[in-house]
């Protein structure tokens, strides 16, 4: 099997958030990228094609299965609604472009985006959020 495609399938395995695609913004993540165009290409195999196809549908089913659990188990979020409004909010209004910093009323900074190496980063305060805990916040906020 092609070295690129058991990447692949590793990371669906270990870390399928990874593997996102924001309505909002028509935009995929880097590896939903890769997934795709592996998928809509002649460069693997038909057999290949149909192991990726078969692991992501287990990661959807695997994600199904989270959310009927915590439904039936009454999990909630942890984020209070006036809480995840505020970020809800905050980040549907929120355009990040590199090196950029959004200013208060007063003249501080109180929010600095841009990129460190090969991520972004949100700077807010002395916190620095990295594109890993993004999309941990998102996904809490189903977003």
């Amino acid at each position: 099997m092609n070295a690129g495609v058991e990447i692949l399938i590793q990371r669906l395995k270990d870390c399928p958030e990874d593997f996102g695609y924001d309505v909002s913004t028509d935009s995929s993540s880097k590896w939903n990228t890769l997934l795709m165009d592996a998928l809509n290409h002649d460069f693997i195999t038909e057999e290949e094609k149909l192991t990726l196809r078969h692991e992501i549908t287990e990661m959807n089913r695997n994600k199904f299965t989270e959310k009927v659990m915590k439904a039936l188990a009454g999990v909630e979020d942890e984020t209070s609604g006036k809480e995840k409004s505020s970020i809800e909010a905050m980040l549907k209004n929120a355009t990040f472009s590199s090196g950029q910093t959004l200013a208060s009323s007063s003249g501080n900074n109180i929010h600095t985006w841009g990129t460190t190496g090969a991520s972004t980063v949100i700077q807010l305060g002395n916190e620095t959020l990295d594109e890993h805990i993004l999309r941990k916040i998102k996904r809490k906020l189903g977003l």
